[in-house]
């Protein structure tokens, strides 16, 4: 994309502060959302397996573990869509992706519906790994981005350890 000078105010380093942290802000709640998927099913594995009928253990791990497959190659496919159609239009039906399909696993009727929904929601989860830095490096000129960055990273690792604790507080509460 090019600008009208370096002063052009569709850029988004020209934007103003408050823009750039709303924007900030965005990306960084839905990479501390997404990662919740991926480990909030953790404690309830045995649960889920009940229902499903699932016996075999490495099945089992499967639902919980399909989703990080995602994650590992929706970037690969996702970064350059962006490069093509823009970061927000592939953010934003990323996110819709993640959303629609992560409430597919809630309506499954079967182990191979949730392990395809699992599946297909880590590819729309995936999108704030693969275009995070982006958009925040469109956002903030390189001596103003520190704070930004830290607040995206500390909301990419904090669910990993937050939300499965929260889910077997939820989990024990239903015994």
């Amino acid at each position: 994309m090019t600008w009208n000078g370096p002063d052009d105010p569709e850029n988004p380093k020209n934007w103003m502060k408050r823009r750039s942290w709303a924007a900030t802000l965005v990306v960084s709640s839905f990479t501390f959302i997404s990662p919740v998927s991926s480990s909030m099913v953790a404690p309830a594995i045995s649960s889920i397996a009940s229902e499903f009928k699932i016996t075999n253990e490495v099945e089992q791990q499967l639902v919980l573990s399909i989703f990080v497959l995602a994650y590992a190659i929706g970037p690969l496919i996702l970064g350059p869509l962006s490069e093509i159609y823009g970061r927000v239009p592939v953010l934003q039906l990323s996110i819709l992706f993640f959303l629609v399909f992560n409430t597919a696993c809630g309506a499954s009727k079967n182990k191979g519906e949730m392990i395809a929904f699992r599946f297909l929601s880590g590819l729309g989860g995936s999108a704030p790994l693969a275009l995070g830095g982006g958009v925040l490096s469109d956002c903030w000129k390189a001596e103003e981005r520190g704070r930004a960055i830290s607040i995206y990273s500390r909301r990419l690792s904090f669910p990993s350890v937050f939300y499965p604790l929260s889910s077997l507080s939820r989990a024990l509460r239903h015994v």
